[in-house]
């Protein structure tokens, strides 16, 4: 998919914006090549996001932004897929159940606690908090 044909390009109504004016029409770049940006304000982009899939062992992620800041993904499991225990240094990002059941284990006064989530259930996780994700349900 490119820029030309995702969309994204007539996304925005044309209006005037009370905001300094930004940098406009920003194209995938080789270090994000799934982000197509309708403008860079305070050095972030905003506009759509055309998604990279990354296969992984438990299945795969449809990545719609994932930078040094925040993360936005779709994450795929196979049944009984998981992921490594593991935490983000500086990463903000918000997990949302789609569909089955999304085990969390995480790790508190150095005792692993689990939360079973079904679909609309959403969990934020912040920078450092450890977490394995377990798809051991559904499908």
């Amino acid at each position: 998919m490119t820029p030309e044909t995702s969309g994204w390009k007539d996304f925005w109504l044309t209006a005037e914006s009370p905001l300094a004016p930004g940098e406009t029409m920003v194209l995938p770049t080789e270090k994000h090549p799934h982000v197509a940006a309708e403008a860079i304000i305070n050095g972030m982009t905003a506009g759509l996001a055309i998604p990279k899939k990354v296969d992984k062992w438990w299945g795969y992620e449809l990545h719609y932004r994932n930078d040094e800041m925040y993360c936005m993904k779709w994450l795929h499991f196979e049944h009984g897929g998981a992921t490594s225990m593991h935490f983000h240094v500086g990463k903000h990002e918000t997990l949302l159940v789609v569909s089955g059941i999304l085990t969390v284990e995480t790790v508190y006064n150095k005792e692993s606690k689990f939360r079973r989530l079904g679909p609309g259930c959403a969990l934020v996780i912040t920078p450092g908090f450890v977490h394995r994700l377990i798809a051991a349900e559904g499908p």
